[in-house]
Formats: C-alpha cells, structure tokens, sequence
C-alpha cells in the first residue's frame, strides 16, 4: 500500500467534536492503477468510499473492482461501452448515445455491483426538466440513465437517494422518478433515502421500521405494500 495515500487520509479519518468524515469521494483524473491503494487506503483508516461511475480515465469496471461502496450518477455507467476514455469529465456524446451495445457493456460491471453489495446512486434528477440549475440536463442522457437503473434494480443492485443538487427538496422528485423511471415500488423507493441511505454513510441502522422497509413483507395483506400498490408514486410524495 503506497504511504502517500495513507499519510493523505490520515488526518480526515480523526473523530470530530460534532461530525466526523465517513466517506472519502472521488469525482474525476483517476487512473485506475492508482485507484484501487487509494480506495484500500480509504478503507484502512475506516472510511466509506463514494466515486463517480467513471473517473476519467478509470471506467465503471475499475470503479467497482477498486472497492468503491457508493458509484453516483447513473449515466456514467454508460462509459464503460465505450474503447477510450477522455482524461477528464465529458458529457455522453454522439459516441456513447448511439451505441446499441451501451445495455450490454453495462450489465457486467451492474452484476459486479450486485455481487459486491455496491450501491448505486442514480441521480435521475440531474437529468431532468426539475432540475434547473443542472448543466447536465438531456432527454436522451435521461433515457440512458434511467435504463441503467432499471437493469440495475432487476439485477439486486442497491440503489441510494441522492439528487446531487443543492435544493433539498430535489429529493422528493428522485424518489418519484426512481419509481416512474427506475422501476423500484413506492416502498423500494422509501428504503433508498433510508436505510439504505443509512448503509451508504455507515450510519447504523438501529430502527426495526427501516429494517422492514429494506426487505418488504411478501404478504400482500401488510398495510403499506396493499396501499403502495393502489397508489401512483406522485400522490405519495
């Protein structure tokens, strides 16, 4: 293990008074062969690893074999199609949004995920019409991303609550466009902002309420599964 990146993440790792660092995030410029200390470095001083799907130059398949417990934005996924990679962060382009193959590609590195136990964070929101201040707003990068989530949520993939938006009330849109657009149910879609939001910044779990809300009752008589499949996802938000 390279000391560098011990010395580097030694002191985020120190307890604090009120709040202590969880989570060490990685957005963009990583190689992949230097990927993978730098996540076990994390991981040694006890900290959770959050990275883009892909870091340019480092694909999704680097991304999820380094290690990383969270991968954000879904649309990244669709990187690993593609032969080279720019070395910093690019839109999906004319290359990427017309590849027929971008689904099989992907499904790899989503089983990969599923096997590990890592959690994906979509971020329909970004992509969206509700999102006004995102630069990164297209139909058809939409599109791509909510086709991710879908074979993502089919595969067993956890998937997390995040809109990457600073209005706090974006979270309310994600939970319903993960639910018209991801595939997840109304109570699939309450577990993401919880305890699965819980495991993705190490917060224990203690309720039994989010315990039951992470695996739903396959009894159709339970309350909220009856009422969440008589009612569309935009009333119950």
């Amino acid at each position: 293990m390279p000391q560098p990146c011990r010395r580097e993440l030694r002191p985020y790792a120190k307890p604090q008074p009120l709040f202590a660092l969880t989570a060490f995030v990685f957005a963009a410029s990583v190689p992949a062969v230097l990927l993978s200390p730098m996540v076990d470095a994390a991981h040694d001083h006890g900290l959770k690893v959050w990275a883009h799907a892909t870091l340019f130059p480092a694909r999704p398949s680097d991304v999820v074999r380094a290690g990383a417990n969270v991968v954000s934005h879904a649309d990244m996924c669709a990187w690993e199609s593609v032969d080279s990679l720019p070395d910093g962060p690019r839109r999906l382009g004319d290359t990427v949004l017309g590849s027929r193959d971008r689904l099989d590609d992907v499904t790899p590195v989503l089983e990969e995920m599923a096997r590990r136990g890592t959690i994906l964070d979509p971020t329909l929101t970004v992509y969206g019409e509700s999102c006004e201040s995102c630069g990164w707003r297209s139909p058809a990068i939409a599109e791509i991303a909510a086709q991710i989530v879908r074979r993502a949520h089919r595969l067993g993939v956890p998937i997390v609550a995040g809109h990457d938006g600073s209005d706090l009330a974006l979270l309310h849109v994600e939970l319903e466009q993960l639910v018209s657009e991801g595939g997840l149910s109304p109570l699939e879609a309450l577990a993401s902002a919880t305890s699965i939001a819980a495991r993705a910044i190490r917060w224990k779990t203690g309720s039994a309420g989010w315990r039951r809300a992470s695996r739903p009752s396959s009894s159709s008589s339970t309350p909220t599964r009856a009422s969440a499949s008589r009612t569309s996802a935009g009333s119950r938000w």
